[in-house]
C-alpha cells in the first residue's frame, strides 16, 4: 500500500534513528524510529533491522486502527491516509479516538483537518519544535503535497 511507504518515510524523517534507548522530551523510554513500549528500558540497544521491524509493526497497528475507527478515510488519497496514520503513530490510538480530529473526519469535515492537526503540538505542557514540524508535514500531506522525499 502506497500510504504505508509514505508514513515510513515521514516517520524516518521526523523521528530519526536511535539504536540505543533514550528518554523522549516527556520522559518516555524510546528506541529506533520512535518506538515505545514496556520492553524499552534504559540500556536497551537494537540493530537497525530491529528498529525497522518495530517501526513497521507500529505503523501497521496505527493503520489498522485508523481503518477501523475512520473507514470513510480509506476512500481518500494515500496522502490523506498517510497523514492520519502518522498522527496516530505519534499520539496513540486512544488519544486519536477521543479527538475532535477523528469526529471531523468521520463526519466528512475534511476542511478542518489541517487546523485540528496543528492543535497537537504540545507535550508535557509545552510546544515542542519537533511536533510543530511533524504537524506541518502531516498538514502538507493532507493537502496533497509530497513532503517526504
Amino acid at each position: 500500500m502506497v500510504f504505508i511507504r509514505i508514513v515510513e518515510r515521514l516517520v524516518q524523517k521526523v523521528e530519526g534513528l536511535k539504536t540505543a534507548a533514550y528518554l523522549d522530551p516527556v520522559g518516555i523510554w524510546t528506541i529506533g524510529y520512535g518506538h515505545t513500549g514496556p520492553e524499552v528500558v534504559r540500556g536497551l540497544v537494537w540493530t537497525q533491522d530491529q528498529c525497522k521491524a518495530a517501526m513497521a509493526g507500529d505503523i501497521e497497528r496505527a493503520a489498522n486502527a485508523v481503518r477501523r475507527i475512520c473507514p470513510r478515510l480509506f476512500g481518500e488519497s494515500d496522502n490523506k491516509i498517510a497523514a492520519i496514520v502518522d498522527f496516530v503513530f505519534n499520539v496513540g490510538i486512544g488519544r486519536f479516538y477521543a479527538s475532535t480530529l477523528r469526529r471531523n473526519i468521520n463526519s466528512g469535515d475534511f476542511g478542518s483537518v489541517p487546523a485540528e492537526l496543528q492543535k497537537w503540538r504540545f507535550a508535557g505542557g509545552r510546544v515542542l519544535p519537533g511536533l510543530v514540524i511533524r504537524r506541518h508535514y502531516e498538514s502538507l500531506l493532507w493537502n496533497g503535497y509530497d513532503c517526504v522525499n
